[in-house]
């Protein structure tokens, strides 16, 4: 599937957008696919996660943040706050 080689693009924005397409569409692997790459990132150096904050932020759980130093996100998740509007 086109979309899922997109994935290993490896940018921020492009996978935020792919994992919304996705969830609205309703596509299980794709999402996954999306997902899966967040995940990966889990247990980097924080500033390795830097250029991926978006994402992580859109998919990983407030403690899942906070847990992998990324405090300043956990909190903004765990107030709600919502950096994109579609």
């Amino acid at each position: 599937m086109v979309l899922k080689r997109a994935v290993s693009i490896d940018d921020c924005i492009c996978d935020v957008l792919l994992l919304e397409y996705a969830k609205r569409r309703k596509l299980k692997q794709l999402t996954q696919a999306v997902k899966t790459r967040a995940n990966n990132l889990k247990g980097l150096d924080p500033r390795d996660q830097d250029s991926f904050w978006l994402l992580i932020y859109e998919v990983w759980s407030a403690p899942e943040l906070r847990k992998n130093e990324q405090h300043l996100l956990a909190d903004l998740k765990s107030a709600k706050f919502s950096f994109m509007r579609f």
